[in-house]
């Protein structure tokens, strides 16, 4: 088995509302179910919705490897939500990047003291373990996992999960990496181009072949804020054709974009697609949507 669930899709903060019902409001979260291992990926306010999915279709004791992109609250907001965390026997065994302000318990942790939340973190019946990550592989089990530095305003990891020959890569919250000098001064200017063009390659080879890529592609063109942290629509295609991605998720929809405008952009990127002469299947993300990932096994 190697399948993905969406349960959150927007970015930003959560878009309740009749503009947004068809593909979803709530904040980043999806849940990933590789081999005998379950993987949750970011605990915004999607993860409220996966709670709920997870004490309908499974049995406690509970386990969940949960990974966060980043730290940003659009992207951890939904933990003291996470019904799971109040059963006894629960673990969670929590990944996400270096932060140098504060430890990534204490981040999120300090979402559940009194001043914020009724239930203290210390309460909680869930058992916890934290791991800090910077760009590193390593194994659970049998599946093959790799992080990337991206670009954001805070660090934030991409992940790249391998089972059985099928790769699936989270890939938000990013934009190109772009140089901050001014070509005015003509030796740091002509070093620091050589060094984004290599970072934005080894972005390429991090996505490279992949059966499936969740791609932030929340701006268009015209409604890009460089320095942001966030992908074009053009930008995510562009890459993923390069890098020979299989099939790209449309992903961290921005919060005032309705249903109808996703669909606009998803038929612009698909134009992009044909094209490039490329059968790239290019999707958008929508709760309660599962991609399956077919292989050999999996």
């Amino acid at each position: 088995m190697f399948k993905t669930t969406f349960f959150g899709v927007r970015g930003s903060i959560p878009s309740p509302g009749a503009h947004t019902i068809k593909y979803g409001g709530n904040t980043s979260c999806h849940f990933i179910e590789v081999g005998d291992e379950k993987f949750i990926l970011d605990a915004g306010s999607g993860i409220k919705p996966l709670g709920d999915f997870i004490l309908k279709n499974f049995k406690p004791p509970f386990k969940y490897h949960l990974f966060i992109s980043h730290t940003h609250w659009d992207h951890i907001q939904g933990m003291p939500f996470f019904t799971p965390i109040f059963f006894p026997g629960t673990k969670i065994h929590l990944f996400g990047p270096v932060n140098y302000a504060d430890s990534l318990e204490n981040i999120i942790g300090g979402q559940m003291t009194y001043v914020y939340f009724p239930v203290n973190f210390s309460e909680l019946k869930a058992e916890f373990s934290f791991k800090d990550l910077t760009e590193s592989q390593f194994e659970i089990s049998d599946i093959h996992i790799r992080t990337k530095n991206l670009n954001h305003p805070i660090l934030t990891l991409g992940y790249r999960f391998t089972y059985k020959g099928k790769v699936l890569v989270s890939c938000y919250d990013t934009e190109p990496f772009y140089n901050m000098f001014s070509p005015e001064d003509e030796d740091t200017y002509a070093e620091a181009e050589q060094t984004v063009r290599e970072m934005n390659e080894k972005l390429l080879e991090f996505i490279a072949d992949a059966d499936f890529v969740i791609y932030d592609s929340q701006y268009t063109k015209d409604d890009y804020k460089k320095g942001w942290g966030h992908s074009t629509l053009d930008t995510a295609i562009s890459n993923c054709l390069a890098a020979g991605v299989k099939k790209m998720a449309i992903f961290h929809h921005d919060p005032s974009r309705t249903d109808t405008q996703l669909e606009v952009m998803l038929d612009y990127a698909r134009s992009l697609v044909e094209k490039a002469g490329s059968k790239m299947e290019v999707i958008l993300a929508q709760e309660g949507l599962t991609v399956s990932l077919e292989g050999d096994g999996a």
